[in-house]
């Protein structure tokens, strides 16, 4: 009788484990999603950005300002998508 509820406990404990993983997967893909709904309302390239902005033109004096400005825009959507869920 107290091994079955050992087994039982193991395989409760078990199951937890994996909602908990199956949970965090299903939240990180919410997270992800929203924020590329979110970077679709921003211009895809510096380039537009600081056309659209010109106090941002400074961007455009070097080569990884593309690299830079897809990072933040990327940073600024997931902590909205991220907000958004709470």
């Amino acid at each position: 009788m107290l091994l079955e509820s050992n087994y039982a406990i193991a395989e409760d404990v078990e199951a937890r484990r994996w909602d908990q993983h199956y949970a965090q997967i299903n939240y990180d893909e919410a997270i992800r999603d929203r924020a590329e709904e979110l970077s679709s309302l921003f211009p895809d390239d510096v380039e537009m950005f600081a056309a659209s902005n010109p106090s941002y033109s400074f961007l455009l004096a070097t080569d990884d300002a593309q690299d830079a400005y897809a990072d933040f825009i990327d940073r600024i959507c997931m902590d909205k998508a991220k907000a958004e869920w709470r």
